[in-house]
């Protein structure tokens, strides 16, 4: 059926699974005005934007340079996420809008939450991820933060860095209260 929504929104998903994001926007581009507003194409529709969005960020490798030496630059940190988020990491992509709404809740005018919410409506209620980010306490984030700091400062020692890393993303695992990251 061309004009069902949910069947439209699936092989857009595929093309997008596919590396095809400009076929996907292709099919979902001229549809009836009903069918846009439908909430799986609309989710759809969002995620093409920002996987065009992300294209146009930069290097993450740099960005995550420039977080090691600046674990305040919360642009770099904001642009990661988008990154991340795309790259299907949403774990990274929700801590990282976490961390800047911790540090500084006005930055960009209240920037990282209303890309947060902006993931929250591709991702669905129930996806894990969503509902990880949606649970986390200041004190996750305190901890998480202290961390990156650490590693900051650890930036000459590359074994005492390797060990706050593997530390840092164990709380994440915790945090994330999901017992296979904590396993692992």
């Amino acid at each position: 059926d061309p004009e069902n929504p949910a069947a439209l929104a699936g092989i857009a998903e595929c093309m997008i699974a596919a590396g095809q994001p400009e076929n996907a926007r292709q099919i979902l581009g001229n549809l009836p005005e009903a069918v846009a507003a439908d909430p799986a194409v609309a989710a759809v529709l969002k995620k093409l934007d920002q996987i065009e969005e992300a294209r146009k960020l930069g290097d993450p490798a740099a960005l995550e340079q420039a977080l090691a030496l600046d674990p305040d630059d919360h642009a770099a940190r904001l642009k990661l996420a988008k990154i991340r988020n795309v790259e299907g990491d949403r774990q990274a992509a929700a801590d990282h809008l976490l961390l800047v709404m911790k540090r500084d809740r006005a930055f960009d005018d209240d920037g990282a939450r209303r890309e947060l919410l902006q993931f929250f409506d591709v991702w669905g209620p129930k996806d894990p991820a969503t509902i990880a980010a949606r649970r986390r306490s200041s004190g996750d984030i305190a901890r998480l933060e202290a961390l990156v700091a650490e590693q900051a400062a650890a930036l000459a020692d590359p074994l005492a860095f390797r060990r706050l890393d593997g530390q840092f993303h164990r709380e994440i695992a915790a945090v994330n209260g999901n017992p296979i990251f904590t396993a692992l």
